[in-house]
């Protein structure tokens, strides 16, 4: 049997990162991944394309404390090239990650699925 995929919805301060404001700054709660021989893969949908200045940054832990870059690759993510709209990696070897998302000249709404 094949383990079938999770799609988890990140939260800022408990509100669901979905249709969610995005001209405003703003850093995940964090997201467990308890399994880390799972891929995973982080999709950015806008409802108005990303101004300038929009990014990502994906940081993970293993305490939910002390966070770092989960790669050099995932720091300061242009959000304005459509290629970086999903990200995704074949494990997680960690057990948190979190995600810190600037707008730039962004407006309209950003949500954020993830699939593990």
């Amino acid at each position: 049997m094949i383990a079938q995929k999770e799609i988890f919805i990140p939260t800022v301060s408990t509100v669901p990162v979905f249709e969610y404001d995005a001209t405003n700054t703003f850093t995940t709660d964090y997201i467990e991944f308890p399994n880390s021989m799972k891929d995973w893969s982080l999709q950015t949908i806008f409802s108005i394309a990303p101004g300038a200045g929009a990014e990502l940054n994906i940081e993970v832990s293993n305490n939910a404390v002390n966070y770092v870059p989960f790669s050099t690759a995932t720091t300061a993510i242009d959000l304005t090239i459509i290629g970086n709209h999903i990200i995704y990696n074949i494990i997680m070897p960690v057990r948190y990650m979190r995600i810190k998302y600037v707008p730039g000249a962004t407006l309209g709404e950003i949500s954020l699925i993830i699939s593990k």
